[in-house]
């Protein structure tokens, strides 16, 4: 008897776990993007990204609001918590997906960079500042482990 393959399984949602998102299927396309609209829509330096097909996406548990950002472009949020879910154009058949979304967004491989232009030059800076992991401040990460409103994955 032969067994079927298994596809990988990516899932994600937001912060406080009201939206959830699954898909087997991620497009060889994940980036970074660093124009002046993704860093306004998420508040940061950049936003990371990857397509799946619109028939390969299932949202789980809830459904994400859209925000109209152009002609044609929705970006889509949590509105409880205001994570970045996706960002998509209604010209295309796949949307793109916040790669902080995802549970494990590590195995994603990032294949290139976008809106060059506008990459702020602090990033720059980071290989040159000291780095700190958020564990050194034992004091504050116990009371925000206790304290979190995130969502936890069970694994």
């Amino acid at each position: 008897m032969s067994r079927k393959s298994e596809l990988p399984l990516y899932t994600g949602g937001c912060q406080c776990g009201a939206v959830r998102f699954r898909t087997s299927q991620l497009l060889d396309n994940a980036h970074i993007c660093f124009c002046r609209m993704c860093q306004r829509a998420s508040g940061g330096m950049a936003m990371g990204w990857v397509g799946v097909a619109n028939p390969a996406l299932t949202w789980t548990k809830g459904l994400p609001n859209t925000f109209s950002s152009s002609q044609g472009v929705g970006r889509g949020f949590c509105s409880d918590c205001g994570t970045t879910l996706y960002f998509s154009r209604v010209s295309r058949t796949y949307q793109f997906l916040a790669l902080a979304a995802f549970d494990d967004p590590h195995d994603i491989e990032i294949r290139f960079t976008l809106g060059n232009e506008s990459k702020l030059d602090q990033l720059a800076q980071c290989s040159e500042v000291p780095a700190h992991n958020l564990i050194e401040d034992t004091e504050n990460f116990e009371r925000a482990r206790l304290t979190n409103k995130q969502f936890k994955v069970n694994r």
